[in-house]
């Protein structure tokens, strides 16, 4: 019986460890820190893909890298653009800020009032319009793309999407 209960507390005291040592890299770990994609409204191109990579500078500021990716209709030359059925796939824009931390929010930029906001019930970045990115695991990527193309396609039901441009 006393065999029985040493092996106990010892399988309690590891869990409790185990337990422990992720609360606290939960808890020391910058929440804003890493990989960020998700779908959103990028003004001049609609929706995008947009992927979002943030780390740490000096005190409390951020260098943040943002690229947007979407469809975009092909226009060959002497070829009206808006009757073009083909997509391809292209990086639209490409952003850099350095963010300020102010209280539970990200300042981006200003000027366009840019900033993004953790939400503590989700674990997501949210933009002043409520849109919010996830974190990137690596495999939102394509689900992502996909859910853009299945869009673009209720618009345009005769489109042909490419991955890349033909040279």
């Amino acid at each position: 019986m006393k065999k029985i209960l040493k092996w106990i507390a010892l399988c309690v005291i590891f869990v409790l460890c185990v337990s422990g040592c992720g609360i606290l890299k939960t808890v020391t770990e910058d929440p804003y820190v890493g990989n960020w994609i998700g779908i959103v409204k990028v003004p001049g191109m609609g929706n995008a893909l947009l992927r979002v990579n943030i780390e740490p500078a000096e005190e409390e500021r951020y260098r943040v890298h943002a690229t947007a990716e979407n469809y975009q209709r092909v226009q060959t030359e002497g070829e009206n653009a808006s009757k073009s059925n083909e997509f391809v796939w292209q990086t639209g824009a490409e952003l850099r800020f350095t963010g300020q931390l102010e209280s539970d929010t990200l300042q981006l930029n200003r000027m366009m009032h840019l900033s993004l906001m953790l939400s503590k019930a989700t674990g997501k970045l949210r933009f002043p319009d409520g849109t919010e990115i996830s974190r990137d695991t690596g495999k939102e990527y394509p689900a992502l793309k996909e859910e853009l193309r299945k869009e673009m396609h209720e618009k345009f039901p005769e489109a042909v999407f490419r991955d890349k441009k033909a040279q």
